[in-house]
């Protein structure tokens, strides 16, 4: 489906600021001078160039350009659905798997963010659902392998985005409010060097430039601020009603005094859709969220600990950006949170389905239906 907005706007300042290093005289924020070679290392003081890097062989393969730029993009926001897909059905099950998936790719405002990529925020969901795709493979087989690079892509995390911390910190928090017994007999020293080493190997370049620049990640940005929560949740809300581009990235029709009539097939299709139902604004999303929030009184066992993980992430990480100062305003800040909403929604469901008995597979697949239809 990201296909499929590809030519549909232009180029915006952030989705296309990872290229200044490269393309732009002395751009970016800070290089590392390795002999007679500059590394650029960072374009803002909490954005790293993990995607300069990534896109200079890109570049000069396939050329500057629209499709050049957001057809990876689209194809790093896809593996993040599979990466999804592999997590849930470790911890919770083939069922929970599907819907949660289902619900996450039909979401339009990760559709979209993944397309357009400003921010950016494709990275950051890949890299931290690899990272802890391989934190369960070392939870299964006990593989050092799997550890040390689990950590070392939370690493790269930071560097991409100093905000995975967000994430990152939620994530530590939630282990040990919720899986201490099973966690501290694997803590040994051993363990706790390779996991320090590895994510500070992956974040070495952010740490270089903290040296360099006394913390220059944390001057000016980390802001206490709790004035401004109620439209924080506000925008918290609209991402996952999926209304919070709206307006945003093109005005809609009632703002535009002569809209453009469809072009093509696909695009008549999507109009008469939206006649048909009334031009809805918002999916049900945020309803199917609460509800299954209803819900989590009724699971059990690893699936109600793996639902309470994925809600402390959740309020952890929002809260930290809620609470600083210029950070939660924007979608491309609460869309980094996903696809924690959808996890807790598949577990519940799908555990919730399983103790109905025969009934509760038809109520989970037209549940989990209505909200991909919306």
């Amino acid at each position: 489906m990201g296909l499929a907005f590809l030519p549909l706007a232009g180029i915006e300042n952030d989705e296309a600021l990872f290229a200044v290093v490269f393309y732009e005289p002395m751009g970016g924020g800070y290089a590392y001078r390795l002999g007679h070679t500059k590394l650029p290392l960072m374009i803002l003081s909490y954005l790293g160039t993990v995607k300069s890097w990534i896109y200079q062989p890109i570049y000069r393969l396939f050329g500057i350009g629209v499709a050049s730029t957001r057809v990876p993009a689209v194809l790093a926001g896809a593996t993040t659905i599979w990466l999804f897909y592999r997590i849930l059905f470790r911890v919770a099950g083939q069922r929970a798997a599907v819907i949660g998936c289902g619900i996450l790719a039909t979401d339009a405002v990760y559709l979209l963010t993944s397309t357009f990529d400003w921010g950016p925020v494709v990275l950051q969901h890949v890299l931290i659902l690899s990272g802890v795709l391989l934190l369960l493979r070392f939870w299964e087989h006990r593989g050092e392998a799997a550890f040390a690079g689990g950590f070392f892509l939370f690493g790269l995390a930071l560097w991409d985005k100093a905000l995975a911390i967000w994430i990152l910190s939620g994530m530590a928090l939630a282990a040990l409010l919720t899986l201490s017994r099973e966690i501290f007999p694997l803590v040994k020293w051993r363990r706790a060097s390779i996991a320090a080493v590895s994510l500070c190997t992956g974040a070495l370049p952010l740490i270089l430039f903290n040296i360099h620049t006394k913390g220059g990640t944390f001057n000016g940005t980390a802001v206490f601020d709790p004035g401004d929560l109620p439209r924080k949740a506000t925008i918290l809300a609209d991402t996952l009603r999926g209304s919070g581009l709206l307006g945003y990235l093109t005005p809609e029709d009632w703002q535009t005094p002569h809209p453009h009539a469809p072009n093509g097939w696909l695009e008549w299709a999507s109009a008469d859709l939206a006649a048909q139902t009334r031009h809805p604004h918002q999916s049900l999303q945020l309803i199917g969220f609460v509800f299954s929030l209803f819900l989590i009184p009724l699971t059990r066992g690893s699936a109600l600990r793996a639902i309470l993980f994925a809600l402390i992430v959740l309020l952890a990480g929002w809260l930290q950006m809620a609470l600083n100062a210029n950070t939660g305003t924007g979608l491309h800040h609460t869309i980094l949170l996903w696809p924690l909403p959808q996890a807790i929604m598949a577990i519940c469901f799908a555990d919730v389905s399983r103790r109905l008995g025969r009934v509760g597979l038809p109520m989970a697949a037209a549940v989990t239906g209505v909200l991909i239809g919306s």
